[in-house]
């Protein structure tokens, strides 16, 4: 879950965003949602105790990700979408410090 060892919880980079920025982070888990195909962005939200967590969204950015057909191929929704871990940098959008996306390196489906 969110409080594995060396994971940064979902809830702080949303609400702390510039505490991460330009750095690496291991984050998850999160539910995909949606699959902008467009931009190479999943929309995802968090997860707690099996559950999705609607406050924490989140977009990760999988273009430059390893196994890259596997994320465009992904889909999902917000009940029963697959579950993913995700490395790499958190950035800013758009150089504003108020929020930002995840810039991914290698993504993880969960088991299951």
């Amino acid at each position: 879950d969110e409080n594995s060892e060396g994971y940064v919880k979902s809830r702080e980079l949303i609400a702390n965003p510039s505490n991460f920025f330009d750095k690496k982070v291991k984050a998850g888990p999160f539910r995909v949602t949606f699959n902008d195909l467009k931009r190479g962005m999943l929309d995802v939200i968090g997860m707690k105790n099996g559950k999705s967590v609607f406050d924490v969204s989140l977009d990760i950015d999988y273009r430059n990700a390893e196994e890259l057909d596997t994320w465009k191929d992904l889909s999902g929704n917000s009940y029963d979408g697959p579950i993913i871990y995700v490395e790499g940098t958190f950035v800013p959008y758009n150089n504003t410090l108020e929020h930002g996306y995840i810039k991914a390196t290698k993504i993880t489906l969960a088991e299951g």
